[in-house]
């Protein structure tokens, strides 16, 4: 067994008692919570039910004291402790609740180490890319916090997964990878003189070392891998840490498997299990039932088999360990067939072939390229082969035409002098041809830089009609404008007005038919109608707004009536800001507006719907837009957006970023500074988008009550 190395688990017992000592009189503030932390880490892999009772405290301090930092503390520890009781559903609960909180502190080092410890429940789930996902995640930011002690976790867990992954084929690959990200590991934890660490990566590089005896079959192996859990039984000893030993009596007892010296597997096995009763450890519990399988299968007590895989594939299931699942199916499948019950044999392997492939699909892909690389290359064989032979005719060809020159030199010479002028004919019409070309295309690139040219001129125009950030900073306490353009101008854009005699102040955001030019005609003609509704009309209320846009629209665009044509006009969210009266009127066409609030520093989000109907030609243009209101709380962020962000493909797999992952990802970030929370979607959006197209004009906007 690998261990994955959690960044919560180290302890040293000289530290446990002089911290101790000074909790006695410690006050209740921060600096008790931070005490209270140190403790509760330093157990880790000793006494988890200290450790959350330590967390409880944490929480309770926290929470009087209204500390940010140790609420997220106290939960990253939860989840740890119930990572290693193997508790994953509350485990992720409470991870996801620490992100959150390191998030909203802007806590580089706590994220890192949130990653990994996610990474380490995918991993074990048998997730395997969201596992490097997370690690590799967690790498970054772990560097950019020049945080030594997770950057070499992050390591060791990028090893653990390409120690787990890959079939036959693509092993010794793997596990070439898997120890070189061990070795780096190890340089840092020397360095540090962090014990903990080194004996998490002795431990598993002694487990590549097992996999690769048994791929190869070779003693060697298994000879360097006892070095390397020796090691790692030692260090663990000192610092005492019981989840170490645990682990490395379990992978002792493994080796031992595979050289058929079955009494000494069985009692570094029972220790293990000991271990892990005593530590309420139920993945490893799991994980040692399904090897205790193998040992009585190696032994041909096949019977006793079967009830250790089927006791292993239980708690795996209680857990959603997909990969532990995966173990225990194989296990039984093959304690099946040696016991004469082909039949459950063959529903064992057929389940474990099924999870096997969701597990490993990533193979297959690599697979299929590599086919298809292989089908390339045969194909190019071909191509040459014909051009081969191209060049055999050819030759022939020539040896034939060399014999007739010799007996026709004169009638040859003359044709040759034929050939000759017609060439040159060919090459003088050609010259012209290609003078004509390049003047038509010299014509071509000056009407390009003209149209170019226009295009630049009306985005300084349209940019002119956009909201000022002088009127937005003069009557909002603080924003953020998001606006991406698909093209150089865009059918998205925003619009504001300080109504004086009402004391509102209206803020507008638009998506006009269309993108590129035509989208920027249409924003030119809303942004006219809303200055003659707003400015000349004197109307204030938004859902009177945009009926009378609506109006001018129609009229603009289809004087005539025809239902076929002139469905041109905007999607748009027109709020009324009253930030005297803390209250905020809006009317929604098509798009929903969104306000975040935040109770107890936990962040929650409130969706207002929108007529389904566009500012516009369509079947329900005689319906009213309906007035929304609503009461403002101070510490309120006001979401309005377009579609452009949430329909943008990206991501690993092309799909849609999609409005549920704009509201996560919004709900993450809310508590940040605003200009903050722009630099963080436009980078989240940069990093969906990839090497794809942007499909559609972006505008999203943020304020802050």
């Amino acid at each position: 067994m690998l261990l994955a190395f959690d960044v919560d688990g180290q302890n040293a017992q000289h530290v446990l008692d002089s911290l101790g000592s000074k909790l006695v009189n410690a006050p209740a503030d921060t600096s008790r919570v931070l005490l209270l932390n140190e403790i509760a880490r330093l157990n880790h892999g000793k006494d988890y039910d200290k450790v959350e009772k330590l967390a409880g405290e944490m929480l309770l301090l926290s929470e009087q004291l209204k500390y940010t930092r140790g609420l997220a503390l106290a939960n990253n520890l939860l989840g740890s402790s119930n990572y290693f009781r193997g508790n994953y559903v509350a485990a992720i609960h409470y991870y996801t609740l620490a992100y959150r909180l390191f998030e909203k502190t802007a806590d580089k080092r706590g994220v890192s180490r949130v990653l990994n410890n996610l990474g380490n429940i995918y991993n074990n789930r048998g997730d395997y890319s969201k596992a490097l996902d997370s690690y590799l995640e967690g790498l970054r930011m772990a560097t950019l916090a020049n945080d030594q002690v997770v950057t070499s976790a992050c390591l060791i867990n990028i090893g653990n997964v390409y120690t787990y992954q890959g079939d036959i084929s693509h092993k010794k690959e793997s596990y070439r990878k898997a120890l070189g990200y061990f070795d780096k590991a190890l340089v840092v934890f020397e360095k540090s003189g962090d014990k903990n660490g080194m004996a998490s990566c002795q431990n598993n590089i002694g487990s590549v070392y097992q996999e690769l005896g048994k791929l190869t079959d070779s003693s060697v192996f298994y000879l360097r891998a006892l070095d390397y859990y020796t090691k790692s039984l030692d260090a663990s000893r000192v610092i005492g840490n019981k989840t170490n030993v645990s682990t490395t009596y379990n992978n002792i007892a493994n080796l031992y498997v595979l050289t058929s010296e079955f009494e000494l597997s069985r009692q570094y096995m029972d220790k293990a299990i000991v271990l892990a009763a005593e530590m309420k450890d139920k993945s490893r519990l799991a994980l040692y039932s399904k090897d205790m399988g193998e040992l009585y299968f190696a032994q041909k007590n096949f019977n006793a088999a079967i009830e250790a895989f089927e006791t292993s594939m239980r708690m795996a299931r209680e857990l959603k360990s997909l990969s532990q699942v995966n173990f225990a199916l194989q296990g039984l499948a093959k304690s099946w067939a040696m016991a004469g019950d082909h039949k459950k044999a063959y529903a064992y392997q057929s389940m474990f072939k099924q999870v096997s492939d969701s597990i490993y699909s990533e193979e297959t892909t690599r697979k299929t390229t590599q086919s298809e690389m292989n089908s390339e290359f045969e194909k190019k064989q071909y191509e040459q082969q014909l051009v081969q032979t191209e060049k055999d005719i050819l030759q022939a060809q020539e040896l034939k035409q060399q014999k007739f020159f010799r007996n026709s030199f004169i009638a040859g010479f003359g044709l040759m002098v034929l050939l000759a002028f017609f060439i040159y004919r060919s090459y003088a019409d050609k010259q012209k041809a290609n003078i004509a070309i390049t003047k038509q295309k010299e014509i071509i690139e000056e009407k390009n830089r003209d149209i170019t040219d226009s295009i630049h001129y009306a985005k300084r125009i349209q940019g002119a009609l956009l909201a000022s950030d002088h009127l937005l900073k003069k009557n909002l306490p603080e924003y953020f404008i998001l606006y991406k353009p698909k093209d150089i101008v865009s059918g998205d854009f925003y619009w504001a007005y300080a109504h004086q005699s009402s004391g509102q102040f209206l803020l507008c955001t638009a998506d006009c038919t269309g993108h590129g030019v035509p989208g920027a005609f249409m924003s030119l003609l809303n942004v006219s109608f809303l200055n003659d509704a707003v400015v000349e009309k004197r109307i204030s209320a938004p859902h009177l707004v945009l009926d009378h846009v609506r109006e001018q629209i129609i009229s603009a665009l289809n004087p005539e009536g025809a239902q076929a044509e002139g469905r041109d006009g905007m999607d748009a969210i027109l709020c009324a800001f009253d930030l005297k009266n803390m209250k905020l009127d809006f009317a929604c066409a098509n798009n929903s507006l969104w306000i975040v609030r935040h109770e107890n520093n936990i962040a929650s989000l409130v969706s207002f719907n929108a007529d389904k109907m566009p500012v516009g030609l369509q079947s329900q243009s005689n319906v009213p837009f309906t007035l929304q209101s609503t009461a403002l709380r101070k510490g309120d962020v006001v979401y309005s957006f377009t579609d452009g962000y949430a329909d943008q493909f990206g991501g690993p797999k092309g799909k849609k970023f999609k409005y549920r992952q704009l509201e996560e990802l919004l709900l993450s970030i809310s508590s940040l500074p605003m200009q903050e929370q722009r630099k963080v979607l436009e980078e989240r959006f940069d990093l969906w988008k990839g090497t794809l197209e942007q499909v559609d004009d972006v505008l999203v906007i943020g304020v802050s009550v």
